[in-house]
C-alpha cells in the first residue's frame, strides 16, 4: 500500500466550485430518481460506470418480470435497454441525460486524475471537506508532474489529515466516546 498525498484548501473560489458541484449532485440525484420513477425501477438497483459516471443497466433478480422497453443480459446479468424497440430507444436516450457529477471534477487548481511516469494506472482525486477546509487526498505519492496549483493549495502532513479525520469521527452522532 502506497503512501497517500493530502493537499488542503480554503480558498474561496476552490470551496465556491465544490460547493456548486454539491449543488449540481443534488439536482442530480432528484432527477435521477424522478427519472427512475417514470421508468419503474428502483434507484438502488441501478448500475453505472465509476469512471464515466454513466448508467450501465439495473440490477435483474432471476424470475422477476423484465419491464416494456428493457432486456436481460444474460453477460453481465443486469436489466438493458432493449435498443431493438421504439421503448428501449427511449429509455437509453434518457439514461444518457443521466451521467452524474463528479464531485472533484473541475476544482481550481487540482486535477482530477494522475498519470504518473512510473506507474500504468490512472489515479484519482477524492475530496473531503471539513468546515471550510477542503482536502484532495490522492492515494499515491505524487510528483511536480501532478500540476496543483500551490497558490490555491497546500501540502498536508499525514499526521495533520489523520488527526483531522480522527476528530471529526470522534464528533459523528453515534460515535463511540
Amino acid at each position: 500500500m502506497s503512501t497517500p498525498t493530502v493537499f488542503r484548501s480554503s480558498h474561496p473560489d476552490v470551496l465556491a466550485k465544490w460547493d456548486a458541484r454539491q449543488r449540481d449532485i443534488a439536482d442530480w440525484r432528484d432527477r435521477f430518481h424522478a427519472e427512475c420513477a417514470k421508468l419503474g425501477i428502483d434507484p438502488d438497483k441501478v448500475q453505472g460506470n465509476t469512471w464515466s459516471g454513466t448508467i450501465t443497466g439495473v440490477t435483474y433478480d432471476d424470475g422477476d418480470p423484465i419491464p416494456e422497453g428493457w432486456r436481460h443480459d444474460k453477460r453481465s446479468g443486469h436489466l438493458r435497454p432493449a435498443l431493438k424497440t421504439a421503448a428501449g430507444k427511449r429509455i437509453a436516450a434518457v439514461l444518457k441525460t443521466m451521467r452524474r457529477p463528479e464531485p472533484a471534477d473541475d476544482v481550481p487548481g487540482m486535477p482530477y486524475t494522475y498519470w504518473p511516469d512510473d506507474d500504468n494506472r490512472i489515479y484519482r482525486v477524492r475530496m473531503r471537506l471539513n468546515g471550510d477546509v477542503l482536502y484532495a487526498v490522492w492515494p499515491r505519492p505524487v510528483g511536480d508532474d501532478l500540476g496543483v496549483d500551490l497558490a490555491l493549495w497546500e501540502p498536508v502532513k499525514l499526521s495533520e489529515f489523520y488527526a483531522m479525520v480522527e476528530a471529526e469521527e470522534a464528533a459523528a452522532p453515534g460515535s463511540p466516546s
